[in-house]
């Protein structure tokens, strides 16, 4: 079987790792879920201004991680996550990343980023988004289950849409939250289309669907 190097960032130190194409640690045991608290909140935006709902995410798996992404492997909580090789990884210690995604020119899209908390000693576990939240769903990524919270704000002629995942595992709190910035469409002279919402998301699915646990 061919052998891959996959550069994996841990605590903040850059190592090559080589591993197989499949994913070949033992299976991890998954603790009981924290118990989440229910939570419902009213959006605030304005029809004229709201952007379009997060495409539902019911089941994410991938076999395979993507070869030639890097991957970083949080102790924290176990896990590892990859991503774009083009993307830029930063630390905010003890415990948040914050993963900036390229954005293409010629849209309404401003920024996009990924931005994962790990939070150890949690008594409960639930999305932890602004007001224009909407119901928190149940989503499965490699056969394990995340709530889901998404929902869009607007302000100062800037929009933004976000989707929160979350995860309990024992007392540990794993909340991955990838966002969409934008412009509002109405602002700009001469128009600009708008971002391909389908597209953009899809760059996220495939970013979650690398999330692994192996403590």
């Amino acid at each position: 079987m061919a052998v891959i190097p996959l550069l994996t960032v841990s605590c903040g130190y850059l190592r090559e790792v080589t591993e197989t194409p499949s994913d070949t640690r033992p299976p991890a045991s998954v603790p009981a879920p924290i118990p989440a608290a229910t939570r419902t909140v009213a959006p605030t935006v304005s029809p004229s201004d709201a952007l379009e709902p997060a495409p539902t995410t019911p089941a994410i798996s991938a076999p395979l991680r993507p070869a030639l992404w890097p991957c970083c492997d949080n102790e924290l909580g176990s896990l590892t996550m990859c991503y774009r090789p083009d993307a830029v990884l930063e630390e905010f210690p003890p415990n948040t990343v914050t993963i900036d995604l390229p954005v293409a020119e010629g849209t309404n899209l401003r920024s996009k980023w990924l931005e994962m908390r790990v939070q150890t000693g949690a008594s409960t576990c639930a999305p932890d988004t602004p007001m224009g939240g909407g119901p928190m769903e149940s989503v499965y990524v490699n056969g394990l289950e995340f709530l889901r919270s998404s929902g869009s704000d607007a302000g100062a002629g800037n929009v933004g849409q976000w989707a929160e995942h979350t995860r309990g595992r024992g007392d540990t709190c794993v909340r991955l939250k990838f966002v969409l910035h934008s412009g509002n469409p109405r602002m700009y002279d001469p128009p600009v289309p708008t971002l391909d919402f389908e597209a953009e998301w899809a760059i996220f699915d495939m970013i979650l669907a690398t999330y692994m646990e192996w403590g």
